[in-house]
């Protein structure tokens, strides 16, 4: 049982379908199921069952190919930030003992300095312009399109997923044959695909989720159009391939709403649009309600543990709008005090998950396991709260929350309130060295183009909205703000730069 099974399935009763469509190149069930069996006989004649292949690239349709190969051939897939430099690389290779990776051709010097800072040798396979030896496409011509007789189990590990290390050094999630094809249902199911549906597949290939979002399409036959962000093209491609399904991160719908043409495109093909990974600003919410209707939902989950919630918003429920959903229908969750105990309801406690698509353990790391597990139950670090009708709201990190003279403040609940002011693009809120209360809120601000806002302003307006031990004493304006190599704000970068030299005075 694995994720290329449904290839072969789809292959085998819509030949004809559209699959994949990457760089006006369109691959019907059964040219994606040739190339896939191609792929995978190469695997199988140069690698043993079980070894750990990469991919380091763009979104790409062979992004996909390498998934479903090795999925088929019995290997391990390894997807590798493509943002990352030569030393990141060579880390996350080295610690995966990856015997090949698929490099794109753009990615080449990087990968080089990756490839060159291994102790023990790698196969390389490039593709697109490269300079390496050995090219994907030349590979495929000639090897048998028949299907490898390879049987995986669904306890087999399919993928080894990275975390972006923003506590460290990046983590290897490992996740089973099992776990990629419920959480493949999972988001097919509440992304509501059908088989006449087509799936734009812009999200990084890297990230998990994107995966599994664009592995949805492949469970019912549906089309997946693959592409690199860039937001006019995915403007384009929503008009001319007529896309019904997109998910995008918030800042993507950021840079969306900002092109300037955005009102005259025809955005009338879509049926579902997803957002994940961050909180949506109800500014943004109502621009996208103008825009497309009120087909917007979010999905809240992560590398470790797939689509753990999922929620639809709606014109006027403020209500709801902070929350990142019910739990979905494959997934057990708990809100749960540091002794594992459940908390009352309202009550805040960290998320704890168990379900089939949750990870099985870290790679290599089972000092890690035995923090992040408890009875089968995953910790996921998320502080939460549930309300009577099941909703989940996230309320901070556990690593962000702030200790202020004994009492907790929650990041997130002050970067929302900050982040609704009309003159604010974005905003980070993290905990600085305070002498009498051990710690004091700080918000680190970028202003929206033009708007000619104060730091007493928006102090004015928390004081407004939330209680004076939430306000942030401190407000630094800044151009832009540090993000990690998974794009997400590196607040531990953010922190270090206050408390470099000193002694945490709080555990916050």
């Amino acid at each position: 049982m694995n994720i290329a099974d449904h290839v072969r399935r789809n292959a085998s009763v819509i030949p004809a379908h559209a699959a994949l469509t990457c760089d006006g190149m369109t691959w019907t069930w059964a040219d994606l199921n040739n190339r896939v069996n191609q792929l995978a006989s190469y695997f199988v004649e140069h690698l043993d069952r079980g070894d750990r292949v990469a991919i380091f690239g763009h979104n790409c349709h062979r992004y996909f190919e390498v998934y479903f190969a090795c999925a088929r051939a019995g290997m391990v897939c390894v997807p590798v930030n493509s943002r990352l430099l030569g030393p990141e690389l060579a880390q996350i290779l080295g610690d995966a003992e990856a015997r090949l990776v698929v490099v794109d051709g753009r990615l080449e010097q990087e990968a080089r300095r990756g490839v060159d800072g291994l102790e023990a040798g790698i196969a390389v396979v490039g593709f697109g312009s490269h300079g390496f030896a050995t090219d994907y496409e030349a590979l495929l011509p000639g090897r048998p399109l028949t299907e490898i007789d390879v049987h995986t189990r669904a306890d087999e590990i399919s993928v080894i997923a990275y975390t972006s290390g923003t506590t460290g050094r990046p983590k290897g999630a490992t996740l089973t044959h099992l776990a990629c094809v419920v959480s493949a249902y999972s988001y097919a199911l509440n992304m509501l695909v059908t088989g006449e549906d087509r799936c734009l597949a812009a999200m990084p290939a890297y990230v998990y989720r994107g995966g599994s979002g664009g592995f949805a399409p492949v469970i019912v036959g549906a089309e997946s159009v693959v592409a690199k962000f860039e937001a006019s093209t995915v403007l384009d491609l929503i008009e001319s391939r007529k896309v019904t399904h997109a998910t995008f991160a918030p800042a993507m719908i950021q840079l969306l709403l900002a092109q300037p043409d955005i009102d005259q495109r025809d955005l009338s093909s879509l049926r579902q649009l997803w957002t994940g990974g961050a909180p949506i600003r109800s500014l943004t919410l109502e621009r996208l309600h103008e825009l497309v209707g009120e087909i917007v939902g979010a999905q809240y989950g992560m590398t470790e543990a797939t689509g753990i919630a999922v929620i639809k918003y709606h014109s006027g429920d403020t209500d709801r709008l902070m929350s990142v959903g019910r739990p979905s229908s494959h997934v057990d969750v708990r809100i749960a005090a540091p002794d594992g105990a459940d908390v009352a309801l309202s009550q805040i406690g960290e998320i704890w998950v168990k379900g089939p698509a949750v990870t099985s353990g870290y790679w290599k790391a089972k000092e890690v396991d035995a923090q992040a597990f408890a009875d089968g139950w995953f910790k996921t670090g998320d502080m939460a709260r549930r309300d009577q009708d099941g909703y989940l709201y996230i309320v901070d990190r556990r690593i962000d929350i702030i200790n202020s003279g004994g009492i907790n403040v929650y990041t997130v609940e002050v970067e929302n309130v900050i982040s609704s002011h009309p003159g604010v693009a974005e905003c980070v809120v993290i905990g600085v060295p305070d002498e009498l209360y051990g710690e004091a809120v700080m918000a680190i601000v970028v202003p929206a183009d033009g708007a000619p806002i104060t730091e007493k302003d928006l102090q004015t307006w928390c004081h407004e909205r939330l209680a004076g031990y939430k306000v942030p004493r401190q407000v630094r304006l800044i151009a832009e703000l540090e993000r990690n190599a998974m794009g997400k704000v590196n607040k531990p970068a953010l922190r270090k730069t206050f408390w470099e030299g000193r002694e945490r005075l709080v555990n916050g």
